[in-house]
């Protein structure tokens, strides 16, 4: 398995990174991401361009929504609590997995370290499968 990660300060689009992110911090914080390929967010097909991903809800924190800045693409999605990362760089990063030919987000970590991991879809264990 392949990990990739996307690089994103909040309010800035960076190409060619990923980004893990937190719940915990995303009440009042928006994470701004350019993704260059295509990608899956339990079972909803993603292509590549700008996203947005923030809290999804009031009632639960866990909750979490990528829409595409264009508005055309969204889904929203659960996030566990991942701990918070050794080494914390000070920018938010998106954590996607790829297993074939498909790429999955895996996690969001924001600028101060804290990691969400989404937990694993059906698609993903598919394509581990084969």
């Amino acid at each position: 398995m392949l990990r990739v990660v996307v690089v994103a300060g909040l309010g800035v689009l960076l190409a060619g990174t990923v980004l893990p992110v937190s719940a915990a911090g995303l009440e009042s914080e928006v994470l701004k991401a350019h993704v260059p390929f295509a990608f899956e967010v339990h079972g909803v097909a993603m292509p590549p361009g700008d996203y947005v991903i923030r809290e999804g809800g009031d009632l639960d924190s866990s909750l979490l929504e990528i829409r595409s800045a264009d508005a055309r693409q969204a889904a929203f999605f659960f996030v566990e609590d991942a701990g918070i990362a050794k080494n914390a760089t000070g920018r938010a990063t998106v954590v996607f997995d790829r297993l074939g030919q498909t790429r999955f987000l895996h996690s969001v970590r924001l600028a101060d370290g804290a990691l969400e991991r989404l937990p694993v879809s059906a698609d993903e264990i598919e394509a581990a499968r084969r």
